[in-house]
C-alpha cells in the first residue's frame, strides 16, 4: 500500500499519487494536523512538508513560526526570487491564516507563490493570451500576491492570488493582469452553491450579474422555494457566528466548481472598484490603474488523470461563458477568453526561469 493510498477523498488521493508518490522521500512529509478543539486529529486528506530541522510543532503552528516556515520553504524549493521572503510574507500574512496552510503539499497558495515569485525585470514572464478573440503578447516584469480589492463590504475585500504587471507588446501600454489561481479546488464539484451573500442581490450587482437573464445564459438559476421566493440558507462558523445567504444551481444539473464562477464575478466587481480609484489594498502605492490596460483571468493546475481532465473541461466551458458575458459589460476590463494552465511552466515551454526543485515537485521537469 502506498503512503498516499489512505487519503479518503478520491480526487485528492489521485492528485497526491500523480505528483508525489515515489518522488518525495517519506521523511520529508508528515500528515497535516487538523486542529479543531476536542476533535483535533491527523488529517485523512492532507500531508505537509516536514521541516524537522526547523523544530516546527505541526500540532500548533502559530505566527511565531513564520521565519521557520520561510527557512524551510527556501531550503526545500530554492526559489530564484531575490525577494522571496517578502513575497512569502504577503501570501501568508497579508490577511487570514494562510501560514497554517502553506506547507500542505496541495496548497494552492504555495503553488502560486513558487511559480510566480521569480517574475522580475531580469526574469520576465512572456505570455501569449487570447483576449476578446485576439492573440496578444505580454511581457510581465513585476508580481504582487494576495492583492485586495473592495467588492461589497470594504471590511471583507476580495484577495486576488496573483497580480502581474508588465507591458502589452503590441500596444506598448502598461498591462495589469489579475489572476485567480486554483490547484485542486476545481476538482470539488456540485450542481448547487449556497453561499451567495445577501449584498450581491442589492443594486447595482443584481442589475448586472445576479439576475435571471445573466445567469440563464451561463446555465445557472437561483435556488427558489415552491412559491418562487429565493431560498435562504443559514450558516454557523466555528465561533458560533450565524449568517444567511442565497444560492444558485446549474439548470442542466451538471456538476462543476460553481464557487469559482461566483469568485470570478467578485473579482470583476473588485477590479471595477480598483479602476474607479476605490483602492483598499495596504500596498496602494505599489499598484494604481493609471492608463494601464486591465485584464482578469484564472489559472488552474492541469492534472493528467482522467477525472481531473473531465472536470477541467467542464469548468473551462463555464469559465468561457462567463468571460464572454463579462466582456460585454465594460470595454476597460478584459477577461481572458480561456483559463490558463500551470503546464505553461513546464520546462521548455518558455524562457521564464524557476528552480529545478519547484519543477520536479510539480512534475513540470
Amino acid at each position: 500500500m502506498g503512503i498516499f493510498d489512505g487519503i479518503e477523498t478520491e480526487h485528492l488521493r489521485d492528485v497526491y499519487n500523480e505528483l508525489w508518490a515515489g518522488r518525495i522521500s517519506p521523511e520529508k512529509i508528515v500528515k497535516t494536523y487538523w486542529k479543531h478543539g476536542d476533535k483535533s486529529k491527523d488529517s485523512e486528506n492532507s500531508f505537509q512538508l516536514n521541516f524537522a530541522d526547523q523544530n516546527i510543532d505541526r500540532m500548533n503552528i502559530t505566527k511565531a513560526d513564520k521565519n521557520k516556515i520561510y527557512l524551510g520553504l527556501n531550503s526545500f524549493f530554492k526559489p530564484l526570487a531575490t525577494d522571496f521572503e517578502r513575497k512569502y510574507q504577503d501570501v501568508c500574512f497579508a490577511s487570514g491564516n494562510e501560514y497554517k496552510e502553506i506547507m500542505k503539499l496541495h496548497s494552492s497558495s504555495l503553488c502560486a507563490l513558487l511559480m510566480f515569485s521569480s517574475v522580475s525585470n531580469d526574469n520576465p514572464l512572456v505570455l501569449e493570451l487570447n483576449v476578446r478573440g485576439v492573440r496578444v503578447n505580454f511581457k510581465f516584469t513585476k508580481v504582487l500576491f494576495e492583492y485586495e480589492n473592495k467588492v461589497i463590504n470594504p471590511n471583507h475585500p476580495s484577495s486576488v492570488d496573483v497580480v502581474l504587471v508588465g507591458e502589452n507588446l503590441i500596444t506598448y501600454k502598461k498591462a495589469i493582469l489579475f489572476l485567480e489561481s486554483k490547484f485542486s479546488e476545481y476538482l470539488t464539484i456540485t450542481n448547487q452553491f449556497k453561499r451567495l451573500g445577501a449584498g450581491y442581490l442589492d443594486k447595482p450587482y443584481c442589475d448586472e450579474y445576479y439576475n435571471d437573464g445573466f445567469l440563464k445564459d451561463l446555465d445557472i438559476r437561483f435556488l427558489r422555494n415552491t412559491d418562487n421566493t429565493l431560498s435562504v440558507f443559514s450558516h454557523e462558523d466555528k465561533d458560533g457566528k450565524k449568517t444567511s445567504s442565497y444560492g444558485f444551481e446549474t439548470i442542466s444539473g451538471k456538476q462543476t466548481y460553481l464557487e469559482g464562477v461566483k469568485q470570478l464575478i467578485s473579482h470583476y466587481i473588485g477590479i471595477t472598484n480598483f479602476i474607479r480609484g476605490n483602492i483598499v489594498d495596504k500596498r496602494k502605492d505599489a499598484l494604481t490603474p493609471g492608463d494601464a490596460e486591465i485584464y482578469l483571468g484564472e489559472i488552474l493546475f492541469d492534472f493528467k488523470f482522467e477525472d481531473a481532465q473531465n472536470k477541467l473541461m467542464t469548468y473551462t466551458s463555464y469559465y468561457q461563458g462567463l468571460a464572454k458575458k463579462l466582456n460585454n459589460l465594460r470595454p476597460n476590463i478584459n477577461v481572458l477568453d480561456d483559463v490558463l494552465k500551470y503546464s505553461l511552466f513546464k520546462k521548455g515551454n518558455s524562457n521564464y526561469l524557476i528552480s529545478d526543485e519547484i519543477r520536479k515537485f510539480y512534475r513540470l521537469d
